[in-house]
């Protein structure tokens, strides 16, 4: 309920602290007729504010399935520092418009993630773009990618894939996330009806492990360095991927080519694994990721 009315309150008022919230209200919301006002415009907003919570929400019966997919990922990816930006769209954007939003929202918050960008930046910028949206400033998604603020917080492409060719995943479900939409790139069909919360069958495997054994004779250091590296983390079936623990490259090749995933089962086409595989695999990866997530959509 707090973040609801300080996200409501940055649509008209800007970038807000919870800490300062009652405060600024209080002084703005200082009669009973406002206060009456000011609660009947919180209600009715708070139906939009659940639709952006709720990819099943009746809001979004009339949109493509696409718009449901992406606000299911917003979800997913624990996304929230957009949402003020969102809130102000309904009801300011067409439905076209908007849906383009919801887009890409999704692929601004992976390129951030990705990066690094610090969340309290994000909502600094995403804040004060949505009083600009309330206000009527900005009436389009095109309008909003344009705007300095945007363009300097959002990593543009020569950043953000300079990062994914070295980015380490250490969190599995943003690991699976991202290598899942990789693939789907890679085989050439968006599937926007894809859902990562649904992609339950799917576990995440990491070639080299995290510890060294007889098998494996890179340095500990270096292959604590690499475990979590996302050009080492690939995708099998749960059940392969229980049964092949923590065995040689050799022994798991068979696994990783029988894997309908083209991103897994080429791994398995390498004659060892290693940094220079990994690095060589994140930048491949790294190349498909700029189509996965655009800047602008």
């Amino acid at each position: 309920m707090v973040d609801y009315i300080r996200y409501f309150w940055i649509t008209s008022h800007g970038h807000t602290r919870s800490s300062d919230l009652f405060d600024k209200i209080k002084k703005e919301v200082n009669s009973e007729v406002t206060a009456l006002s000011w609660a009947s415009l919180l209600e009715s907003r708070s139906n939009d504010y659940a639709a952006i919570l709720t990819p099943s929400h009746d809001a979004w019966s009339t949109y493509h399935q696409e718009v449901r997919s992406d606000l299911d990922t917003l979800r997913y990816l624990g996304i929230s520092q957009i949402r003020p930006l969102l809130l102000s769209a309904i009801g300011k954007f067409s439905d076209k418009e908007l849906a383009r939003l919801i887009t890409n929202a999704v692929n601004w918050s992976v390129r951030c993630l990705i990066v690094g960008v610090a969340s309290g930046n994000l909502e600094g910028v995403y804040s004060k773009n949505a009083k600009a949206i309330t206000e009527g400033a900005i009436k389009s998604v095109g309008e909003l990618a344009k705007e300095q603020s945007i363009v300097s917080l959002i990593p543009q492409d020569d950043r953000f894939i300079a990062a994914v060719r070295t980015v380490t995943v250490p969190t599995a479900s943003l690991a699976r996330y991202y290598l899942r939409k990789l693939q789907i790139v890679a085989d050439g069909n968006q599937e926007p009806q894809y859902t990562p919360s649904a992609d339950t069958d799917v576990t995440l495997e990491h070639i080299l492990p995290q510890k060294s054994g007889s098998e494996w004779k890179l340095p500990p250091e270096l292959m604590q360095a690499l475990y979590n590296r996302l050009g080492n983390q690939a995708l099998l079936a749960g059940s392969v991927n229980s049964k092949i623990g923590n065995v040689g490259f050799a022994a798991k090749q068979k696994a990783l080519a029988s894997s309908p995933f083209s991103l897994t089962s080429n791994v398995a086409k390498a004659s060892d694994w290693g940094e220079k595989e990994i690095t060589e695999r994140q930048n491949a990866l790294a190349d498909l990721a700029k189509v996965a997530w655009p800047f602008l959509v």
